[in-house]
């Protein structure tokens, strides 16, 4: 367009003869060149021109990937079904894959309307909705059921260590020891001593339980029955049964409030300083050291189902569950209690990111998002 038009047009804008809307619909107004030369020509009758350099391959196209025919129907596949069938996945499984033969073009994604519109269920209980202090919601989840669990399984143990046992713990002590703990986790002092001491004494501690008591309880307590531990040689060894009964019941107790439309998963630390065969390193983590839990969240923040990581697991597949490799079975099983086909969607980082998790879950009706290593492109 040459200037005196450009003139103009501004001029009648200014003037209010024509609007914006007017101006932008008109689109053979602009000028469009197929190739520099086509441009160079037209900028001769110019004062303009300026001094570009010729060429005498400006008329060629551009260089284009060259893709093998085999590659290309493959690709062509993918781009005509998002989820590929099962004859279509396996002619791409039979095809050598090469991400360097891959031609990336500019296309308009063609969204199905309402085809991620969430259908899930998102209402809470009655008995969620009538909660109203701390207490209440922690009682909702650490509720009278576990802590007689608890109850029984630290005073069989307290039997089984020593018959003349005479002290059995109650559920009110239970109480009372684990609030003692959470004020331990917030006010830290040098010792635990400390707290009943005389001079460092904290008195909502020492009011509520005496040393020599916590100490017993903290001797006794258990949460599942040793007898029934397997041997590390056996094939039903679990490396967590001092604890498996207590993470159970807290999957299914965090599952009762409604999955929320988008999720997230990630691993996180919970420090320790004792040693321990489990304990982990994470050294981009803010606790640096101690157990790896593998947790399913909303993005509010609140954790749907998690799982303390202690090695390989590929025994604990369900029927109909593929083997993926230990990774990408910890996302399956995070994700056995997820309602399937209501479009829910899973955020994740690389280190689950895999082509053929992916496919399995989009099979499955759970879209997910994540970024991807390159490495693990190599999937067919």
């Amino acid at each position: 367009m040459r200037p005196e038009a450009i003139e103009s047009i501004l001029m009648r804008l200014k003037n209010g003869e024509i609007s914006e809307d007017d101006s932008t619909d008109n689109e053979d107004d602009i000028d469009y060149y197929s190739s520099q030369r086509d441009r160079l020509m037209e900028l001769e009758d110019e004062e303009d021109v300026g001094n570009f350099p010729t060429d005498p391959n400006l008329d060629a196209d551009p260089p284009v990937a060259i893709v093998d025919t085999e590659m290309q129907h493959n690709l062509e596949i993918v781009e005509r079904s998002p989820t590929p069938t099962t004859s279509s996945q396996n002619n791409l499984q039979t095809a050598p894959f090469n991400s360097r033969s891959l031609v990336w073009r500019v296309k308009n994604m063609d969204i199905v309307q309402n085809a991620f519109q969430f259908a899930g269920n998102t209402e809470y209980s009655q008995e969620i909705m009538n909660l109203d202090t701390p207490f209440q919601f922690f009682s909702y989840f650490f509720g009278e059921e576990i802590l007689r669990f608890l109850v029984d399984e630290s005073n069989k143990y307290a039997f089984q260590k020593n018959p003349n046992f005479t002290e059995p713990v109650t559920v009110l002590e239970l109480r009372k020891f684990i609030g003692i703990l959470i004020f331990t986790s917030v006010y830290h002092y040098p010792s635990v001593r400390s707290y009943w001491s005389n001079i460092t004494k904290f008195e909502p501690i020492a009011q509520t339980m005496n040393r020599n008591r916590f100490n017993k309880i903290r001797q006794i307590f258990h949460m599942n029955d040793d007898s029934k531990h397997l041997p590390i040689d056996h094939l039903q060894h679990d490396r967590l049964h001092k604890v498996r009964s207590v993470i159970d019941y807290l999957n299914k107790k965090f599952i009762t409030v409604p999955f929320e439309h988008r999720l997230s998963l990630d691993e996180q630390m919970c420090s320790t300083k004792i040693k321990h065969f489990m304990k982990q390193y994470l050294p981009n983590k803010p606790h640096k050291w101690g157990f790896k839990l593998h947790i399913l969240c909303s993005l509010s923040g609140y954790a749907y189902s998690f799982e303390i990581y202690s090695g390989a697991k590929d025994k604990d597949r369900l029927p109909g569950e593929p083997d993926l490799g230990a990774v990408s079975n910890t996302v399956i099983r995070l994700l056995r209690r997820v309602p399937r086909h209501v479009n829910h969607i899973t955020y994740f980082d690389n280190f689950y990111t895999n082509i053929p998790l992916l496919h399995y879950l989009t099979n499955e009706g759970i879209y997910c998002l994540g970024t991807v290593q390159r490495n693990r492109l190599t999937y067919p």
